[in-house]
């Protein structure tokens, strides 16, 4: 299961763009003209509720005017942010063979700046590649580090790629809730030339200086997720109705990541009636 979860591009004038664009239509978006605000320090939007979009805001950029098509809605933020689903070869394959990793370089893309993360049960543990052979297998990490090791590993490597210091923080700030959270996963930047190729940006007139970072993210299902969850579905059969009910409060903690482990297990269980169940459950997730 991959995805490339973030691109950050900054041009020197002040203007940030971030989020992933449509790659399978050719699509696109057009801001048509902005207007930058150097000396306001605008009362930005915000909801009742808390989103992990507000830190992408501290930093040094200056603010940004949009007008919507009809000039009849100004908004005024610290970035323009846009997403979408892309379909594009990814440069890295990872398999899971009990403690072992293997790293597989696809071919597409230098791959470099990898780090393994792993939180096991709220227990933290990461890895760094700073370059990647054709095919190279590594242990899983040891889960004796904390997470303040992790972010400052990872915001090393943003700065290194030419973000400022503060938009590789709000960088990981923003994707911090779901960068983090339980399981196994890799992490790695994208060269500028695949990124380009990815996401083609045009900014008139043209910039001194573009920066662009894609953080593409791998996650790993790992034997102990799918042995849980195998548990799990074994109690949605007993007689007991607060089995039942403890056994999905449970399933649930496993989030997006439910189906994915579902269709894995469906690929080794030979028992019809389990099939038959596993089959409507992803159905009903």
């Amino acid at each position: 299961m991959s995805k490339s979860l973030f691109r950050a591009a900054r041009s020197r004038n002040g203007i940030r763009k971030a989020g992933w664009t449509n790659a399978r239509f050719d699509s696109g978006i057009n801001w048509g003209k902005i207007k930058l605000l150097p000396n306001e320090q605008p009362n930005y939007l915000r909801e009742i509720a808390d989103s992990h979009y507000y830190p992408a805001r501290e930093t040094d950029s200056v603010a940004i005017q949009v007008c919507s098509a009809d000039k009849t809605k100004i908004e005024k933020e610290k970035f323009l942010f846009y997403l979408g689903v892309g379909d594009f070869g990814l440069p890295l394959s990872v398999k899971i063979d009990g403690q072992e990793l293997t790293l597989k370089d696809m071919g597409t893309d230098e791959v470099k700046n990898l780090i393994i993360f792993e939180n096991r049960s709220g227990r933290i543990g990461f890895r760094f590649i700073e370059t990647l052979e054709k095919e190279t297998i590594v242990e899983r990490p040891e889960t004796n580090k904390n997470l303040g090791e992790v972010l400052l590993e990872l915001e090393k490597i943003l700065v290194s790629e030419g973000l400022y210091e503060k938009e590789a923080k709000a960088m990981i700030e923003t994707w911090k809730d779901s960068w983090f959270e339980e399981g196994l996963r890799v992490f790695y930047v994208l060269s500028r030339k695949s990124t380009d190729k990815i996401l083609p940006l045009t900014v008139n007139p043209q910039p001194k200086e573009t920066v662009r970072v894609i953080v593409g993210r791998t996650e790993v299902i790992t034997p102990e997720m799918e042995q849980d969850v195998r548990k799990q579905i074994g109690f949605l059969r007993s007689n007991s109705k607060e089995a039942r009910e403890q056994a999905q409060n449970h399933l649930k903690k496993y989030g997006r990541f439910y189906e994915p482990i579902l269709k894995s297990i469906l690929e080794s269980e030979r028992n019809a009636k389990v099939r038959a169940q596993i089959q409507r459950l992803i159905q009903l997730s």
